[in-house]
């Protein structure tokens, strides 16, 4: 077949056997024989970005095996292997493209189908027929998007199925979820910071289980931990349970902390069995300040937790608690 200008194919991107995929239907054998008069319909009516993105298939002699090859030359590299802003910015290629496909399979559907047109129309949803997972069939090649196997699925399938608009909204929902736990994991590690720089400044100790409170202002704040069998310790009873509350700031006007942190620490397992209840006063208010956020955080099996709240007046606030077998 004589390559037409716009889809020639000029860059191997991937090979495979024909026994590992099944054409869509009766038209995706069509693809064989149709691929390029077909992306050449799509890029002289939607432009030739539009048809950039489909590989131009090439069958061996004993169509046993298929070699992919991208309109244009550059690194190929697979799309679960980019960064994620890489990955993001070649969705929005791949959705522009798709609605380009879709104008076009619109505009095919108003017009008088025979011949050529009729196939054009048959074969126009096989572009955005991508097999499943879709993300292992495509690729960027230079900066582009580029996809294989389209009109093809990994089992027998009679129509075609768009599975680029799903895979679209999936793999977003993806990026955004791991951007949330970047952000969750770099907070984290901002606030494990915040409190191991306090509690070593401080000489707090660290075991089994470690309790900490930190806050941000001249209020006394009080750390609590209420044991199963109904001691507690606090302030006013700095051991129980086997545990002990070794740091205690802002206790005193004349020794204000501006780093205030407090810490209750078993270096062994808790001597007594069941809920512990972890509470937060605030015991004195200074400077005006009626109010006083903070956070707590627990370590249990060298794991720690977070846990941010705010209180005012004189409150006390149960705002966690563990549990030991």
């Amino acid at each position: 077949m004589q390559n037409r200008p716009g889809v020639a194919p000029r860059q191997f991107v991937d090979r495979n056997l024909l026994d590992e995929y099944l054409f869509v239907g009766e038209s995706g054998e069509k693809v064989t024989v149709n691929a390029e008069k077909l992306l050449t319909l799509l890029a002289r009516r939607q432009g030739a970005q539009a048809a950039a993105p489909f590989a131009i298939p090439r069958f061996d002699e004993a169509r046993t095996a298929v070699r992919w090859f991208a309109q244009h030359t550059g690194a190929v590299t697979p799309f679960v292997e980019l960064p994620d802003d890489q990955q993001a910015a070649l969705l929005d290629q791949l959705e522009q493209t798709r609605q380009q496909v879709l104008a076009m399979e619109q505009e095919l559907s108003t017009q008088p189908q025979s011949g050529d047109r009729l196939l054009y129309t048959q074969l126009m949803p096989l572009l955005l027929n991508f097999p499943q997972p879709v993300e292992y069939h495509l690729f960027q090649v230079g900066t582009q998007p580029v996809v294989t196997n389209w009109g093809m699925n990994k089992s027998a399938s009679v129509r075609p199925v768009d599975t680029v608009g799903p895979f679209l909204a999936q793999w977003r929902q993806r990026l955004r979820d791991r951007a949330r736990q970047a952000a969750e994991q770099a907070a984290h590690r901002q606030r494990e910071q915040s409190f191991l720089g306090r509690l070593t400044r401080a000489g707090a100790k660290t075991g089994e289980i470690t309790v900490s409170l930190l806050w941000n202002d001249a209020n006394d704040l009080d750390l609590h931990v209420e044991c199963p069998d109904g001691s507690e310790i606090s302030f006013s009873n700095k051991a129980a349970c086997g545990g002990i509350l070794d740091i205690d700031r802002n206790a005193f006007d004349q020794s204000i902390s501006p780093e205030p942190v407090e810490n209750i620490v078993w270096s062994q397992r808790p001597t007594v069995s069941g809920t512990y209840h972890v509470g937060v006063h605030l015991f004195r208010q200074r400077q005006g300040l009626t109010t006083s956020a903070f956070t707590v955080r627990v370590v249990e099996k060298g794991k720690a937790r977070y846990v941010q709240g705010r209180v005012s007046g004189r409150d006390y606030l149960r705002v966690t608690s563990f549990t030991v077998p």
